[in-house]
């Protein structure tokens, strides 16, 4: 047999778990709700974005050569910096 402390601290330990398992739950709710409309948005705006927009980025030049010295001017780090500063126009037209 529990004792009456026993049950008393079980049935404070349940309730203190309570918010826990509500909280994972919403959390899962919303996860899935979330990876729903990534998938909205990769369908809608990513994928025709990455058709149109490749062949123009094929052909742009990934160096320039001035006196037989070759100087590169578009590297994956330099497309990522330019997202990253893109954040603040975005931004601000979105104000």
């Amino acid at each position: 047999m529990f004792s009456a402390k026993q049950i008393r601290m079980r049935t404070l330990k349940d309730f203190l778990l309570l918010p826990l398992v509500v909280i994972g739950y919403l959390a899962v709710t919303i996860e899935k709700f979330l990876y729903i409309l990534i998938n909205w948005y990769d369908i809608y705006m990513y994928s025709p974005l990455q058709s149109v927009l490749s062949p123009i980025v094929a052909v742009i030049p990934r160096a320039i050569h001035i006196q037989n010295e070759t100087y590169t001017i578009f590297t994956a780090n330099i497309v990522s910096w330019t997202r990253t500063l893109l954040v603040v126009p975005i931004g601000w037209c979105l104000k």
